[in-house]
């Protein structure tokens, strides 16, 4: 649990760690996590941009995006604005 923690918060401004979890929290974390492997058939992509929400969060989670920074979430974030119809 701990290698996957810092890895996926190491590129963040402010990644969060388990030690700075109350171990009480970390314990029911571990408690709820369950491994297993699974033989994959097939994939199937699902294009999904929070169209659901707002056009006002929508662009409000693009600029959260842009301000995060890095590759993937500057990407995102365009094509947020793309399908608010805001040019870049």
């Amino acid at each position: 649990m701990r290698r996957y923690v810092d890895h996926y918060e190491a590129g963040l401004p402010e990644p969060w760690s388990l030690d700075r979890a109350e171990p009480e929290f970390v314990d029911g974390l571990l408690d709820a996590i369950v491994g297993f492997t699974i033989d994959i058939e097939s994939i199937e992509g699902k294009w999904k941009l929070n169209q659901n929400h707002d056009a006002d969060r929508r662009s409000k989670v693009a600029t959260a995006l842009r301000l995060a920074g890095g590759d993937a979430q500057i990407q995102v974030a365009e094509l947020i604005q793309r399908s608010l119809g805001e040019t870049l």
